[in-house]
């Protein structure tokens, strides 16, 4: 998984228990561009097998068509609510045991301490993707809801007043 940054090549290492048994890898995304990335970045890599999801990691959850138990990774795109995405995660990981890491992922930089909110949560790394459809989207982005949760920025509970 050469796009991955710093220790996920590690942890993927980590994760498989014996030689010639390959890393179990769910990405959930809405975004194609993101799930074509790391579907493509699955597929160079002779140690990964894995499917791929149009949901947000919270309609994964509900949808419940996976073994979750028997995955090594979960990589999800961080959604335009997350805090949906942090229970998400908590509610995975609470189901599983030790061996199943996440590892969230943005088209865009996150602010420090939302980087943080998803690191106590159990997320295991934080990867930014550049959108190739970041241009395509730039006026819908313009119009989105304004009550959205903003990723990019501090969360309400620590943002200074």
């Amino acid at each position: 998984m050469t796009l991955a940054h710093h220790d996920i090549e590690r942890q993927v290492a980590d994760a498989v228990p014996g030689c010639g048994q390959m890393a179990r890898v769910l990405v959930v995304a809405t975004n194609p561009a993101i799930a074509r990335a790391m579907t493509q970045e699955m597929a160079q890599d002779t140690g990964v097998c894995g499917l791929s999801e149009n949901a947000t990691l919270a309609e994964a959850l509900v949808r419940n068509r996976y073994d979750w138990s028997t995955l090594d990774f979960v990589v999800f795109e961080i959604s335009e609510s997350p805090t949906t995405d942090l229970d998400a995660v908590t509610e995975l990981l609470a189901r599983q045991d030790a061996t199943l890491h996440c590892v969230a992922v943005s088209s865009k930089q996150l602010s420090d301490a939302w980087a943080d909110r998803f690191r106590e949560a159990g997320v295991a790394d934080i990867l930014t993707v550049p959108d190739a459809d970041a241009d395509a989207d730039a006026d819908a982005d313009a119009d989105a809801d304004a009550d959205a949760e903003n990723m990019f920025a501090d969360p309400p509970e620590t943002q200074a007043s």
